[in-house]
């Protein structure tokens, strides 16, 4: 069988096929046709990010959409049931459909149907590629209150991702970090996969998108780009805006770029406080790359027990040229201080108001990083090479 004969079946529940984006596997699909693999996607018949049903008018034959129940917000029971009647479909559909696959390619999250993958593909004797996006539960259960006790809840949970790891033919991870905790459970070699991104893609979107910013020259634009979900600090953002009004700094305005479970809250703060800020609410990637090239900083603000090391926001940052105050450990810290794209904050000493600050008053500063951020993103993070590694293995399997 040739390589080009190979037909993967992909699995995820966190895409948008029809619409070109920085999402991992949107361009893995990207690199698969390039290289000729056939390939098919299996996801949900609900848009995750815009919490409502696909509208989809023309039906692809490569893409099965599963009917599952809709959910309102990230962190709900709702949403738990959700994914686990996508698990048990995606079962039935193997039963039937499974074989007509040669790999399998399946993200974790979640880790449910990563495991129907795993346990499908031993029984049949084919091979199952994981890849580790993010830690869940780990990552989910610091969004918790009581996160000390509620963890303990998890047990199941975590048992079925080890199992995954175990049993995984090949495993994938987004950062360093990912792939250094997942190799405590897996035998074979977990590979570092960079998200990476596509700077033609970038390129377009600032050349076609319409930005929802009207710019004034003597002002520095400050954003947070992505959902505007439980993940994040918004508080400390908050808290620094009302700060820099305080001590009369004028001269910069904030625009929040998305749309979640956040929003209203920030919406009060904003009139409460009467801050220099805006959301635009949800944009099309298009839009959104456009509209955050527009910016001069990114705040890449996580909570402050996050597992998350490194991230799509972060990508995006950097590959529209925007210096970055960074919050995340690990990685993305090493990076940022490596190649002077910003600056990194954290809860005690480093605060996220005198980093502001210095910026707002060294406005060449502003430009230097801004610039360092695209020859980086240029130079580090083309996906192409990275996603050669997925190539590699699909020969590898095809042996």
């Amino acid at each position: 069988m040739q390589l080009k004969d190979k037909k993967i079946l992909l699995v995820s529940l966190f895409v948008n096929p029809y619409e070109e984006s920085s999402v991992r596997l949107n361009k893995l699909q990207n690199i698969l046709a390039e290289n000729s693999i056939e390939f098919d996607l299996v996801t949900t018949s609900f848009n995750h990010s815009k919490k409502k049903e696909f509208n989809i008018v023309t039906r692809e034959e490569s893409i099965i959409h599963l009917d599952v129940p809709k959910y309102k917000t990230n962190i709900s029971i709702k949403r738990f049931y959700s994914h686990t009647v996508f698990a048990f479909k995606l079962l039935k559909f193997l039963i039937k459909n499974g074989k007509n696959y040669d790999l399998f390619y399946s993200t974790v999250p979640t880790s449910l149907s990563a495991l129907v993958c795993v346990v499908y593909s031993k029984i049949n004797k084919k091979k199952t590629m994981v890849d580790v996006i993010d830690l869940w539960p780990e990552s989910f259960s610091v969004l918790l209150p009581f996160n000390k006790f509620t963890k303990y809840f998890f047990t199941p949970w975590y048992l079925t991702s080890f199992i995954v790891y175990r049993f995984a033919d090949k495993l994938f991870a987004e950062s360093k970090k990912y792939a250094k905790y997942v190799q405590n459970f897996s035998k074979e070699k977990v590979e570092y996969v960079n998200l990476g991104v596509d700077m033609e893609l970038i390129a377009k979107n600032i050349s076609e998108g319409n930005s929802l910013i009207k710019k004034k020259d003597d002002l520095v634009y400050i954003c947070y780009g992505g959902s505007l979900g439980n993940s994040y600090d918004f508080d400390v953002i908050v808290e620094t805006l009302k700060l820099l009004k305080k001590n009369n700094y004028s001269k910069f305005y904030f625009v929040f770029i998305g749309d979640g479970d956040k929003k209203e809250y920030l919406e009060k703060q904003i009139i409460k406080f009467n801050l220099p800020a805006t959301i635009t609410g949800r944009l099309s990637y298009c839009d959104f790359i456009k509209t955050l090239s527009e910016c001069d900083i990114g705040i890449n603000s996580f909570l402050q027990d996050t597992k998350v090391v490194y991230s799509y926001k972060f990508n995006d940052y950097v590959s529209v040229g925007l210096a970055v105050l960074n919050n995340l450990k690990g990685e993305t810290s090493d990076l940022v201080n490596t190649y002077n794209l910003g600056f990194n904050f954290n809860y005690e000493e480093d605060q996220l108001l005198d980093k502001l600050k210095y910026l707002l008053e060294n406005r060449e500063l502003i430009k230097e990083m801004k610039q360092n951020s695209i020859n980086f993103a240029k130079d580090s993070l083309d996906y192409k090479q990275e996603y050669k590694k997925y190539i590699n293995f699909i020969k590898e399997a095809n042996a």
